[in-house]
């Protein structure tokens, strides 16, 4: 059960917004702006990957955007959904985030989905940050694929 003082409701909202504000940065701009979203210091795990600090999560994400353009079937629309987003505050300016992601993409047509179907279904737990000039940013992102799509199947 979720008990929050008024500030810490505040808190939660700008939170939100913050981890909404990322899963859009990632749909529109394919993660290229998620640098000041995260701390300087900041651990960050997607699958197969680890990065740590600002730069190499803005470069993984250049990186990535290259690889995209790169291949047959180009830089696909794809749509990060957040779900059962939980904070649980460890301190005033500190917090633990779980939530659930819901990864669409136009690449799950080539594995026998569908467009509208999800690639990737993933449990993510977050460290945020309230930071000195009073925005909340990534400190660790921890990232586990549960259920993904191969071959038309979803594991």
């Amino acid at each position: 059960m979720a008990n929050f003082d008024p500030a810490q409701a505040v808190d939660v909202l700008m939170i939100n917004q913050m981890i909404n504000s990322w899963a859009k940065e990632l749909d529109d701009n394919n993660g290229l702006g998620t640098g000041p979203m995260v701390t300087q210091d900041c651990a960050y795990s997607v699958p197969g990957n680890s990065y740590q600090g600002r730069a190499e999560v803005v470069k993984y994400y250049e990186d990535r955007l290259a690889s995209l353009k790169a291949s047959a079937a180009g830089v696909p629309v794809h749509r990060h959904v957040i779900s059962n987003l939980c904070v649980y505050f460890t301190a005033g300016d500190s917090a633990i985030v779980s939530f659930v992601m819901t990864y669409y993409t136009a690449l799950s047509s080539l594995s026998g989905g569908s467009p509208v179907d999800p690639a990737l279904v993933g449990d993510g737990d977050m460290i945020v940050r309230r930071e000195e000039d009073g925005h909340w940013r990534i400190a660790r992102l921890d990232t586990e694929a549960v259920l993904v799509r191969t071959g038309g199947q979803v594991r």
